[in-house]
């Protein structure tokens, strides 16, 4: 993933509370990188996640805005569309977000 890239995603991710270590593996706009736990944040790095349990594919980083500020209820129209790719260990991921330790609603 480019810097410019890495770092537009990684403001958009600041504001995402979260609880307890993650690997995923997220491409945006094609581009992939991993995304780890850093101070109660996630943070994308560039490269490959080592084993990841998740893949998310985002088409650009305005489905991960859309993503974070619908929450929950804007996954699946994001899926349907073709814009939101997930892959992988679903059920860990639904049970992250059910037990909140990801916060998909932007707390501002």
């Amino acid at each position: 993933m480019d810097s410019s890239s890495l770092a537009e995603l990684n403001a958009i991710l600041a504001s995402l509370p979260v609880d307890g270590d993650y690997n995923l593996q997220v491409g945006v706009a094609g581009q992939i990188g991993f995304a780890r736990t850093h101070q109660g944040h996630l943070y994308v790095a560039s490269g490959q996640a080592s084993s990841p349990r998740t893949t998310l594919r985002f088409e650009s980083t305005e489905t991960v805005q859309r993503l974070i500020a619908g929450g929950k209820r804007a996954a699946l129209p994001l899926v349907a569309r073709g814009h939101l790719r997930v892959e992988g260990d679903l059920g860990q991921l639904e049970a992250d977000l059910t037990a909140k330790t990801i916060c998909l609603r932007n707390p501002g």
